[in-house]
């Protein structure tokens, strides 16, 4: 999870305009067990932009986890999650990208050993895509939602607002090659979207209409 830093202002409170210059950026690890003894955290850990998250053999450091719990894959775990190939301490370093990142358990830890971007902003401060979601359909693909913001004009199958537009891509391959198969522009209000699961298995997607 993020564990950001913002100045406090005043009787405890901040300001988001410092988000793009005086934020610290900051993750954290938690390692988490359940059995017959309860549920506990083992162990939590601190990532700072100093010493970043990152994927083992790989430029791509790990900032944003996303906005939906792992789901398995065999004995590994794959998590939605936002990752930067520039400055780990802003948010907006060029090249930004969305994928999924493949945790494994080794000596009794969870660590990433891979990531695999969607969607990739070279401009952040003009496009951002964030706060990704990734469930697995009923017939065991992919799927991998997003939230967009930006200059539309950038993309040319979104011809309206990017913060209004739900996408949806689907991965046949366990996560390697992805095809948008949902593009819908003003389909939703402003606020986050994710996919999620009903029930039965089915897919469905959570945002508000307006």
């Amino acid at each position: 999870n993020q564990a950001n830093d913002y100045p406090m202002k005043g009787n405890g409170y901040y300001d988001k305009v410092d988000k793009r210059t005086r934020m610290v950026r900051n993750s954290e690890i938690h390692q988490l067990a359940f059995d017959r003894n309860g549920f506990r955290v083992v162990e939590s850990e601190r990532v700072t932009p100093e010493a970043p998250l990152k994927v083992p053999g790989s430029d791509w450091v790990l900032i944003w986890g996303g906005f939906v719990q792992g789901i398995a894959d065999g004995d590994d775990m794959l998590y939605p999650i936002t990752a930067t190939g520039g400055d780990p301490s802003s948010w907006r370093s060029p090249p930004l990208a969305s994928g999924v990142s493949r945790w494994r358990c080794e000596d009794g830890r969870w660590w990433p050993v891979e990531f695999t971007p969607v969607i990739v902003s070279e401009d952040p401060n003009r496009l951002i895509w964030f706060e990704p979601s990734l469930v697995r359909d009923t017939d065991g693909s992919l799927l991998f939602s997003i939230r967009g913001s930006g200059d539309p004009g950038l993309v040319p199958d979104a011809p309206t607002r990017l913060n209004h537009t739900i996408r949806v891509w689907r991965s046949q391959d366990g996560g390697k090659d992805w095809q948008v198969i949902i593009n819908l522009p003003d389909a939703r209000g402003q606020a986050p979207v994710t996919l999620n699961r009903a029930a039965d298995g089915t897919p469905c997607i959570a945002a508000c209409r307006q």
